[in-house]
């Protein structure tokens, strides 16, 4: 369920009353008010009325893939009430004030390559910032696991893919394991038999 309180913000946005309906009443920081539905305030789909505050008539890139990883990881990091907050905000991971503006994001960033990449964190427990981030291409058949790019077993660190191509298994499997609640010594000592024939 969705809790919004009076004075919260979203983006350029600011609460005034409670919700009715689908729809809340906000003020934009240049001072525009106007009803503004629920779920495009709290998932990033509405940061303004359109003005420079809301950083969407400066640019015109609002409905860009860019804009929209941008909006999101706004949303992991600084709403509450995000699904996705738990992950991320909720564990310490910030979005750097660089980044508070889409055009500098987008600057360090530059366009996604295809839509077969996607934002990456090097560090998955670092914040999203120009030197811990990184296009990546998406595995295929399944979402990257967040949070075990780099595994260190025994002394040894290394991204998953390594270890994958060590035990000579798909990078996905080994990700899978690790998601389904495998230790980390299950999963990089597992004999190549029994990953064969898990799924």
């Amino acid at each position: 369920m969705i809790t919004i309180k009076i004075k919260q913000k979203f983006a350029a946005w600011t609460v005034l009353e409670l919700p009715k309906k689908h729809m809340v009443l906000c003020q934009c920081d240049c001072g525009t008010v106007k009803p503004v539905n629920i779920y495009n305030l709290v998932h990033g789909r509405s940061t303004g009325c359109g003005c420079t505050a809301g950083y969407q008539s400066t640019h015109g890139l609002s409905k860009t893939p860019e804009y929209f990883i941008w909006a999101t990881l706004k949303q992991q990091c600084n709403n509450k009430n995000s699904r996705s907050y738990p992950g991320y905000g909720g564990k310490g991971v910030k979005l750097c004030k660089r980044w508070e503006k889409f055009e500098n994001f987008l600057a360090d960033m530059g366009e996604r390559p295809n839509k077969s990449f996607c934002l990456r964190q090097i560090n998955p427990l670092g914040d999203f910032s120009p030197e811990n981030c990184e296009w990546q291409k998406k595995p295929k058949g399944s979402a990257p696991i967040r949070g075990h790019k780099f595994l260190t077993f025994n002394g040894k660190t290394q991204s998953l893919s390594a270890w994958a191509r060590e035990l000579k298994i798909t990078r996905n499997a080994l990700g899978q394991r690790l998601s389904k609640g495998w230790t980390l010594e299950e999963t990089v000592t597992a004999k190549k038999r029994t990953l064969r024939h898990a799924y």
